[in-house]
């Protein structure tokens, strides 16, 4: 992201970050979230939440301050990829 990188590996992070970068700009249900980053099965709402603060944590120390802003989750129950322009 603007010439700067962030090794994720195959984690929970990189593909809820995956996930949203599918379509940047639109928000999506936490049931869509736990069904395609964790394949379904029994996780709350509270998981969804915890892998958003780990990532935005990770991009942090990277150096990738707007990218980790860029995870929006002001919407109660979504998460979106808000890039900016």
């Amino acid at each position: 992201f603007r010439g700067r990188t962030c090794f994720l590996g195959n984690t929970l992070p990189f593909r809820l970050l995956a996930r949203l970068a599918r379509r940047p700009g639109h928000y999506v249900g936490y049931e869509d979230l736990l069904a395609d980053v964790w394949g379904g099965g029994q996780r709350s709402d509270a998981a969804v939440r915890s892998v958003a603060k780990a990532l935005r944590q990770r991009l942090r120390r990277a150096g990738l301050d707007e990218l980790a802003a860029a995870v929006d989750g002001s919407v109660p129950g979504h998460y979106a990829l808000r890039l900016p322009a």
